[in-house]
């Protein structure tokens, strides 16, 4: 459940903000009185809020973009041996400092 969605508002709402929206979305009739009230108990309470602007608002693709990237030089980088089958790969070069 999105309580953003829900009551029709954006990260930045402030409590009074919330009240507000709990009323008008409340008039409006769109969704059961039970969700208008978790969506204001979500948003009024801090740490839940902070979870639920994680869970919507973060934009993690950069970072899955990078891990994936990382990956992928990792794996072009190998070396042939010859006590195993010819191919194996290097570190991460995230671990680079701790590899002897």
């Amino acid at each position: 459940m999105n309580p953003y969605k829900i009551l029709s508002v954006d990260k930045n709402v402030s409590n009074k903000e919330v009240v507000q929206a709990v009323a008008l979305t409340m008039r409006a009739r769109k969704y059961a009185t039970k969700e208008i009230a978790q969506a204001q108990q979500m948003l009024l309470d801090p740490v839940t809020r902070g979870c639920h602007e994680f869970l919507y608002f973060v934009d993690l693709d950069n970072a899955k973009k990078n891990l994936l990237e990382e990956i992928k030089n990792t794996a072009d980088i190998h070396h042939t041996s010859d006590e195993d089958d010819g191919v194996s790969l290097e570190y991460l070069s995230l671990f680079a400092d701790s590899h002897d």
